[in-house]
């Protein structure tokens, strides 16, 4: 089957077998027709295979990872244990493999078929972290296509803590509050209470650059730096650098805004 180029039309050229009919065509198509794309040419191609690109595009699998707890950012020292599934939808072709991968690397392969057009859902089951990780999925078809699904990333690290203390430094009698920062920089709330003749003490392992009362004052000056030691999760005391307010004898709750960087 070829194109005329007097008349236009489609001529039939050899055989009059259905099966062995061809198509050529030297004119780039323009637009997308079913899963042929723009700029394709045809030599000899049978008429089979062009109807079957039109009318049955190829179409990839599809896959989402869901996780419980979602992505977040645990206390340093600590273990989070992750459980993870993923809805796959096979495309054109059965899908013959999906995999969990952490940080990249296959750590769980399930080779259940799943036929053209089906759907499921995969438990992976759950997965003990006590580092940074990111977890995503990949899926392969019979065609050996893979598409990776959206990644969920997990964080450790150590606490921005907050206290009202009776002296000008942080004792282990001294009862802290710890808030996880969920980036290594940015704002956290300190919803300290009344203040009654103590002292507001904030202590991270980064650097506080401000703390703003409700009146959006910056109160950050009426602190002094200095640092304490604070044992973790993990049994291990670390360095913080502690913000320490003069006395105040406030007798209202008093929340704050702190905004830090370079939490570790």
């Amino acid at each position: 089957m070829k194109v005329n180029p007097t008349t236009g039309r489609l001529d039939l050229v050899g055989s009059s077998d259905a099966t062995q009919i061809t198509y050529s065509n030297a004119q780039p198509t323009i637009e997308r027709h079913g899963g042929i794309e723009p700029g394709t040419t045809f030599e000899n191609v049978p008429i089979a295979t062009v109807l079957d690109q039109i009318l049955h595009p190829y179409v990839p699998p599809a896959i989402v990872l869901t996780a419980s707890p979602g992505g977040q950012t645990f206390e340093l020292g600590t273990k989070a244990t992750i459980t993870l599934s993923a809805t796959v939808t096979a495309g054109s072709c059965a899908v013959k493999k999906v995999e969990l991968l952490q940080d990249g690397q296959p750590i769980s392969t399930d080779d259940a078929t799943i036929t053209a057009g089906g759907k499921n859902r995969l438990a992976f089951g759950s997965v003990s972290i006590s580092k940074a990780a990111t977890f995503s999925a990949r899926v392969t078809d019979t065609t050996d296509k893979e598409v990776k699904s959206n990644a969920i990333a997990y964080a450790f690290r150590l606490p921005i803590y907050w206290a009202l203390i009776g002296g000008k430094t942080v004792t282990e009698a001294d009862t802290l509050h710890p808030i996880i920062p969920q980036s290594a920089s940015g704002n956290v709330s300190l919803p300290f209470p009344a203040f009654d003749n103590k002292r507001m003490a904030v202590m991270t392992s980064g650097t506080i650059t401000a703390i703003a009362n409700p009146a959006k004052l910056a109160i950050l000056n009426s602190f002094e730096q200095t640092t304490t030691e604070i044992g973790g999760a993990d049994g291990v005391r670390r360095t913080f650098n502690a913000y320490i307010s003069n006395p105040n004898s406030q007798q209202k709750a008093y929340p704050c805004t702190a905004t830090y960087s370079g939490a570790k």
